[in-house]
């Protein structure tokens, strides 16, 4: 799986039981446009990853959903896993500093990203 997918499958999981998603919620969770959302819907359907399905009160809308509600997300996702491993090798110390690394990194990515005012 791609990047997109892992993080859409993870959106999935952790919503299951408590909200319905459709569609298009997935491709604004990840920042996609809609026909990139069902591109990707269409991938994790075809390899038997979700299901979709008609919304039971709103025939205009589907429903996306896990095909199996069970799945444990690093299971999908061995990266998260390898990642989870790094991380809890860390002191406290440690961890804080690369995390206030990380969140440096990504307001200056963010703030170099946006388009001048």
């Amino acid at each position: 799986m791609n990047e997109s997918d892992r993080a859409a499958m993870r959106y999935l999981l952790e919503r299951v039981d408590a909200e319905e998603v459709t569609p298009g919620m997935v491709a604004r969770a990840l920042h996609l446009s809609p026909a990139s959302g069902t591109a990707l819907i269409d991938r994790l359907v075809a390899r038997g990853l979700v299901v979709v399905g008609s919304h039971p009160r709103d025939r205009r809308k589907k429903l996306v959903r896990p095909f199996d509600r069970n799945v444990d997300p690093d299971h999908l996702d061995p990266l998260t896993t390898r990642l989870r491993t790094i991380a809890d090798g860390l002191t406290t110390g440690d961890a804080r500093i690369v995390a206030s690394f990380l969140e440096e990194v990504l307001s200056t990515v963010t703030h170099a990203a946006a388009p001048a005012a």
